[in-house]
């Protein structure tokens, strides 16, 4: 089980977080945006990941999911890259 929390870096605030299940069962359930749901496999599911939200598996398989992120491409910067940027160019 990965118990309920709420992703708190600021690097979660920028992009768009995309599952797609690889290998699941009907025992997984995923809890995003007020709502359990199965994520069928090969389903691209866009989560909300700075709600609260968590997963159990009560199956007898693993779950794996491939996650990834998007970003906008006229999305803003967001305001914590900036300092990290100079940082990087001033070593």
């Amino acid at each position: 089980m990965i118990h309920p929390h709420v992703d708190a870096n600021p690097a979660a605030r920028w992009p768009h977080k995309i599952h797609v299940p690889l290998l699941t069962n009907a025992g997984v359930l995923c809890f995003f945006g007020g709502e359990a749901r199965h994520f069928p496999p090969g389903e691209a599911v866009e989560v909300d990941n700075l709600g609260p939200h968590w997963v159990k598996n009560t199956g007898e398989t693993d779950r794996i999911h491939l996650i990834f992120e998007y970003y906008d491409a006229d999305q803003p910067d967001p305001d914590w890259l900036a300092p990290l940027l100079r940082q990087a160019v001033s070593r």
